[in-house]
């Protein structure tokens, strides 16, 4: 088990995508989170925070320095506010990693390969700690382990976070995301100078989830 526990964090370090969409990330970082802009980003943060569901495809590119080209992965993102993270790639090949309080998982042909627990593994307990943050608008999170940077352009949000402890910063230079009503991009940019980038399309904020969606959650 413990060989795969790099790849899993890996996996939830890496997640943005690098689209001729996504503007020019390195300028909300010359704009500090103020008394000013940080009104306009708290009512951001809780228009994310109303939606306690959301459903959305996901394409991910991993950029690496020592390869010519990109990792490139896609599926379905599932995110419940009461209960965690669900990410059902797709392609390559088909593999779920669900996310909740107590334990990470991952789900291959519809069985459970890799348990691990939140308490036994910190380090992932943290990470995951701080997607469930991003997803889910809680900026006193977020600042616990991050300096905020904020911009509002073209009605388009873009929060930057460099984080602020040796743990987060033994793996990000810095985390940036971006949208308009929900999430659309995340962007990371590892020590290594690594990119990952994840864009989201066809979101979705259903009241309930249907029986199989759910499921995965009771692993």
């Amino acid at each position: 088990m413990l060989k795969k526990i790099p790849f899993l964090i890996t996996f939830f370090i890496h997640l943005i995508l690098l689209t001729d969409g996504f503007c020019d990330t390195t300028e909300v970082f010359n704009s500090p989170v103020d008394k000013k802009n940080e009104i306009h980003l708290n009512a951001v943060m809780k228009k994310i925070q109303s939606k306690k569901i959301i459903i959305a495809d996901f394409k991910q590119i991993k950029k690496m320095v020592v390869l010519h080209k990109p990792l490139l992965s896609s599926g379905k993102f599932i995110f419940i506010d009461s209960k965690g993270i669900c990410w059902q790639t797709e392609k390559p090949f088909k593999v779920s990693f669900v996310i909740t309080k107590q334990k990470m998982i991952q789900i291959e042909k519809g069985k459970v390969t890799l348990d691990i627990s939140m308490d036994k593994q910190p380090l992932i307990h943290g990470m995951t700690n701080v997607f469930k943050s991003m997803f889910n608008g809680n900026l006193k999170e977020l600042k616990k382990h991050f300096s905020l940077f904020y911009k509002f352009e073209k009605n388009k949000w873009t929060l930057g976070l460099k984080p602020k402890k040796n743990k987060m910063k033994r793996f990000f230079k810095s985390i940036v995301l971006q949208g308009e009503l929900y999430i659309d991009n995340v962007m990371i940019l590892e020590q290594n100078t690594d990119i990952t980038t994840i864009e989201f399309n066809n979101h979705k904020n259903p009241k309930k989830l249907t029986t199989s969606e759910l499921s995965v959650f009771e692993k």
